[in-house]
């Protein structure tokens, strides 16, 4: 055994750095270390083993994660190496969702020509101290809306399912996390049907994402992120009035429901606008104005004769609401 040889890649790897190798073909395995995996969180899993002592002396564990079976210790997607002192986990992440891995946990010997592969007296060259196949799970995530508004309901669901099909009674975890994204993640348990569907239903203010995951067998599953907008009811009073002379000035004006600091820098730069539209076989921006530091706004027009129709508020409501309108409101112009 070559010591030097060993602490220098070891060094390396106590940076959690996944080996790709190369190299020989796979043994029958065998489980002599207990060698287990669990799911790890979004795209991860986690393997442990017990400590091998019935063989002969070696220098290190190297546990190998592929979706292939058939590839050997040097020729797994996914190698690391622990030493045999050290402790006996290994977290592989970058999984893919719905796909079943096969872990193997090989003792192994530093020498001055390589790394060999030393397995339990009378088994064959090359064969793992510990194997268990990981099955991976398909789990989906969608939601009846992109665009929501508020007060009203969003209903987020999907389905899972394993090899043998639909995953019935089986506990899926929701997570939401809401603008400004910053991955503080908060979530809840919901049960799958007899046909592995799950639905939960969310009542967001502001902008939100979604993933789900589950972790009961194997590896787990994982979906992608959804996010969804939430859609704001703008107020706005008109003053003197809906019926007005031509000419006469009318006086927009109202609050921009949600946070105010939301609609300003550093947040939404420039600050958040809002516009005058009238309905005209669509609706177009006659006039906007910057809303102020308390989500106040004022916009002012004059009408002529020819303009009477539907008016309304418009805003782009920054980065944290989604597009949001106020009620129509039909002015006559005498």
């Amino acid at each position: 055994m070559n010591r030097s040889f060993l602490l220098a890649l070891v060094a390396g790897v106590s940076a959690a750095t996944i080996l790709p190798l190369a190299g020989v073909a796979s043994a029958a395995a065998t489980n002599t270390v207990n060698l287990s995996v669990s799911n790890g969180g979004i795209k991860k899993a986690v393997a442990t083993w017990d400590a091998w002592s019935a063989g002969p002396a070696f220098d290190a564990y190297l546990v190998t994660a592929d979706d292939d079976s058939s590839n050997g210790a040097f020729a797994a997607d996914r190698s690391r190496f622990v030493d045999d002192a050290a402790t006996r986990s290994v977290t592989f992440d970058d999984l893919t969702s719905g796909t079943t891995y096969f872990f193997n946990v090989y003792a192994v010997d530093y020498t001055d020509t390589g790394v060999n592969v030393v397995s339990d007296v009378g088994d064959p060259a090359g064969t793992p101290i510990g194997y268990v196949a990981g099955e991976g799970s398909t789990l989906t995530i969608a939601t009846n809306t992109t665009n929501v508004l508020t007060g009203k309901n969003l209903v987020v669901s999907g389905k899972l399912t394993g090899d043998s099909g639909a995953r019935a009674n089986a506990q899926v975890t929701v997570e939401s996390d809401s603008f400004p994204f910053d991955g503080n993640w908060s979530g809840i348990t919901t049960q799958t049907d007899g046909a592995g569907a799950w639905s939960h239903t969310f009542n967001p203010t502001i902008n939100t994402r979604y993933r789900a995951f589950y972790t009961e067998v194997g590896v787990g599953g994982w979906t992608r992120n959804v996010t969804v907008e939430v859609r704001k009811k703008i107020q706005v009073a008109v003053a003197p009035g809906t019926t007005v002379s031509a000419g006469t000035q009318i006086k927009y004006s109202g609050a921009l429901p949600g946070d105010p600091t939301l609609y300003q820098p550093p947040t939404t730069d420039p600050a958040t606008k809002v516009c005058l539209q009238r309905f005209s076989g669509s609706w177009s921006s006659i006039k906007c104005a910057t809303v102020n530091t308390d989500g106040t706004y004022l916009i002012k027009h004059q009408p002529g004769a020819d303009q009477d129709g539907k008016y309304r508020i418009y805003s782009g409501m920054g980065s944290a609401y989604a597009n949001s309108w106020s009620k129509s409101k039909t002015i006559t112009v005498n």
